[in-house]
């Protein structure tokens, strides 16, 4: 096997602020599709899979103020950093609208444990009041880079898995050492953790990842899978609002623009 089928963790120290992290990590610029390892816990779950089928994309607004919608200006959040709208061929689901708040940690060597500046309470507990149909908290955690001492060592086994994978048994393949910075990947089960800690309310639904830039500017996103749906998983907000409902459409209708479509 080549070098070059070895998966690095060679990462760059670079400052991404939160507005920009929405617009490139919810819609692929490649093939125009959402991504849905972001949003799965507030688009399928609520739903199931028949109903999720049926969608052919997403109606994406990111950073809309809450006078644009109608709402107050009095109260936080002062604006909605993801609203995310499905359609289906012959309809707009503006029921099924979700408002996400999204925070970014930036844990650091000297200051692992490092936290956001607002673990976003205050924002969530406006968007339920608000009556927004689905709510979710998402923490993005983009951790210093390691040094290379200070990285993990695993063995790797070579020859892939899969079709084209190596016919050799996993347990006769070659291993080579290589080095993972985990950093990240662990600040997004800490930041969980916490996020646990707070007691939302159980149709809340909260996500953390981890976020590098490999040397090439390409983004590596980690998740985890110690938390399952008992925690991540959202549903519909008991105070979901019909004027709420109506002022996203109002808005959707007059400000179509403002809209980025992605595609499932």
């Amino acid at each position: 096997m080549e070098n070059e089928d070895i998966p690095e963790f060679n990462y760059i120290d670079v400052y991404i602020d939160e507005k920009d992290l929405i617009n490139s990590l919810f819609i692929s610029k490649e093939d125009n599709k959402i991504n849905h390892n972001l949003i799965y816990n507030l688009t399928f779950t609520p739903i199931g899979y028949d109903e999720y089928a049926n969608y052919s994309g997403f109606y994406i607004a990111s950073n809309i103020l809450r006078e644009e919608l109608g709402f107050n200006n009095l109260t936080k959040p002062g604006d909605f950093d993801i609203l995310l709208i499905p359609f289906s061929d012959n309809k707009v689901h503006f029921e099924r609208t979700c408002a996400i708040e999204v925070k970014v940690v930036r844990p650091t060597r000297s200051k692992p444990k490092k936290n956001a500046n607002s673990m976003g309470e205050e924002q969530v507990y406006g968007l339920i009041n608000d009556g927004f149909p689905l709510v979710g908290l998402i923490h993005i955690c983009m951790a210093e880079p390691l040094k290379e001492n200070e990285k993990q060592r695993i063995k790797f086994i070579k020859g892939g898995i899969g079709e084209g994978a190596s016919q050799i048994p996993l347990d006769e393949r070659d291993t080579e050492d290589i080095f993972i910075d985990y950093f990240s990947g662990a600040s997004s089960v800490n930041q969980m953790k916490r996020l646990i800690s707070k007691g939302f309310p159980k149709y809340v639904g909260l996500f953390t990842f981890g976020l590098n830039i490999g040397e090439d500017n390409t983004k590596r996103l980690s998740f985890d899978q110690e938390f399952n749906v008992k925690y991540e998983a959202g549903y519909f907000n008991p105070k979901k609002s019909e004027q709420t409902i109506e002022r996203i459409e109002k808005y959707w209708t007059y400000n179509k623009e403002k809209f980025v479509i992605a595609n499932m």
